[in-house]
């Protein structure tokens, strides 16, 4: 998928230096592909994009468990207090390129006129994901006069990585297509203002596997027990969506 999106920006910047005539178009409030280039060649108007979008997440937990106990006849106490903390921080940015193609139904792009279209494009989303998490244990014991008897304290702390970091940048990257029809009103050759409607394809899937092997051999014995796992995940999301877009010939 990213050989095919370089391919055809390659191609779309070829051409638009060679035959056609640049175009720009911006869509304020646009969920995602708010930002357009291309070029048109008659009633043609393949484009490129490219967006982004910025995903932050912190976690933090804290649980405390205090247990004291007394017994008079036995004349035995116990209090102990147990402390344990999780803290997760993540972020992801997301890139999203798109390609597609624009068809105007008619090509008079002249002052005053009113240009009908459709449009179809297809966008994918390409993550850079960084996380760290930090998990924390202490375990204090007090005698009847709450002195201290014994303290334990654990600390333990990594970067996400591995099969882990991969699934999440599987689940985060998405193909999208985006099917629309619009119009764009020409102030002059140069600029218009457009209205669209159209419907956008969200698709998802995801898949993380592993397998751990334990081997033993001895001269009396053998053992091998394998342990294989897989997870799948899957989405669809549909969206319909109305903009404006401002457009810009050069």
């Amino acid at each position: 998928m990213k050989k095919f999106f370089i391919a055809m920006v390659v191609i779309v910047l070829f051409s638009s230096i060679v035959f056609g005539q640049y175009t720009f178009s911006v869509k304020p409030g646009a969920v995602i592909n708010a930002a357009e280039f291309g070029f048109k060649t008659g009633k043609f108007n393949p484009f490129i994009g490219l967006d982004a979008a910025w995903l932050s997440v912190e976690i933090s937990e804290r649980d405390v468990s205090d247990y004291e106990y007394e017994n008079y006849g036995w004349a035995s106490y116990t209090h102990h207090v147990s402390i344990s903390e999780y803290d997760f921080e993540g972020s992801a940015l997301l890139l999203v390129p798109q390609i597609g193609l624009k068809y105007f139904l008619r090509d008079d792009y002249s002052d005053g006129e009113v240009c009908p279209y459709v449009k179809a494009s297809v966008f994918v989303s390409i993550p850079f994901v960084s996380a760290e998490w930090r998990h924390y244990d202490k375990d204090v014991f007090y005698d009847e006069y709450g002195m201290i008897i014994q303290q334990y304290e654990s600390e333990d702390k990594d970067k996400l990585e591995g099969n882990e970091k991969d699934y999440i940048e599987d689940i985060l990257s998405v193909i999208g297509f985006n099917l629309a029809f619009g119009s764009e009103y020409y102030f002059s050759d140069k600029f218009s203002v457009g209205g669209e409607f159209g419907i956008k394809l969200f698709i998802n899937p995801a898949s993380i596997s592993d397998s751990k092997t334990e081997y033993s051999e001895s001269e009396y014995s053998y053992y091998r027990d394998t342990d294989s796992w897989e997870n799948e995940f899957s989405t669809t999301f549909k969206l319909t969506q109305a903009s404006v877009s401002l457009n810009y010939n050069f």
